[in-house]
């Protein structure tokens, strides 16, 4: 997405991402296809009993 532009911007893009997916425990950068489907489960009814709660779609990176 734009958001790493700003990152990669001037440098081997590739290697960038390598390294910054490396600090992240599922190895991957996250991309807006992961967000919508965490928005795809909170709009259905599989997410009838899911209240007040925070849903981190960070790869596991806030647990670090």
């Amino acid at each position: 997405t734009p958001m790493l532009h700003g990152i990669t911007a001037g440098r081997d893009e590739s290697a960038v991402i390598g390294k910054l997916a490396r600090q992240i425990p599922n190895g991957r950068i996250g991309q807006a296809r992961d967000v919508a489907l965490a928005v795809v489960y909170l709009a259905s009814d599989e997410s009838r009993m899911t209240t007040g709660s925070e849903l981190k779609v960070d790869g596991g990176l806030s647990a670090m």
